[in-house]
């Protein structure tokens, strides 16, 4: 019985140690690139992009094939009303885990520079900027509660001239496992649910097309 007893307290012992490792992320964004970086412990690796691999040049007729599609491939950004959407559903749940962790997450650094690309439709970017600056100088003040963010820079830009959005800056985050794994548990289920909804949403977009259970139009 002693044994199990012994057993038992190592394995408490590996959990506290675990629990109490220190994690992180830093995200780098420019207008061509985007690199993540994490590390545990003492341990650093590049998370996004992999690492290229040594491979032999695809022919001339695969590049002219692929570049194509390079080229339609544009960024945007989600509606108002799916953003307005997400904040209803995983802030209330997410505010509760964070207090939970009593300041137990570091953001540093948090610098962002994020321009709307307003030249598809002026009008819908011009509210998407009204309620970003909304949620951002009136959601710090309580993010700054229950956060460590030593030093926060957001600028929010509109560009009418362009279509697409630009995203510049870096964002931190550190933490302990146990902090992680208490914000994670927190917010899983909104967090399901509304990925549920995303899906659902876009399985109905593409159900204009016929297809089965669809008629076609006369």
């Amino acid at each position: 019985m002693a044994i199990v007893w012994w057993i038992l307290a190592v394995l408490a012992l590996l959990v506290l140690a675990v629990c109490l490792l220190p994690v992180g992320a830093r995200a780098v964004f420019t207008e061509r690139s985007v690199t993540v970086t994490a590390f545990v412990g003492p341990i650093r690796f590049r998370v996004y992009p992999e690492r290229e691999k040594t491979a032999k040049e695809p022919p001339e007729a695969a590049k002219q094939v692929r570049a194509p599609r390079k080229e339609r491939e544009k960024r945007t950004l989600p509606p108002l009303r799916e953003l307005r959407e997400a904040a209803r559903l995983l802030w209330p749940p997410l505010r509760r885990a964070l207090e939970r962790t009593r300041r137990g997450v570091c953001v540093t650094p948090l610098t962002l520079s994020v321009t709307l690309g307003g030249a598809r439709d002026p009008a819908e970017t011009a509210e998407l900027y009204g309620w970003l600056h909304g949620v951002v100088w009136g959601g710090m003040p309580v993010l700054e509660q229950l956060l460590v963010i030593p030093d926060p820079r957001i600028h929010i830009g509109v560009d009418f001239d362009s279509t697409e959005p630009r995203l510049e800056g870096s964002v931190g985050l550190r933490a302990r496992v146990g902090t992680i794994l208490t914000v994670g548990l927190g917010v899983a289920v909104p967090v399901l649910r509304l990925l549920s909804q995303m899906e659902k949403r876009n399985r109905d977009r593409k159900g204009g097309t016929p297809g089965k259970g669809a008629r076609p139009a006369a």
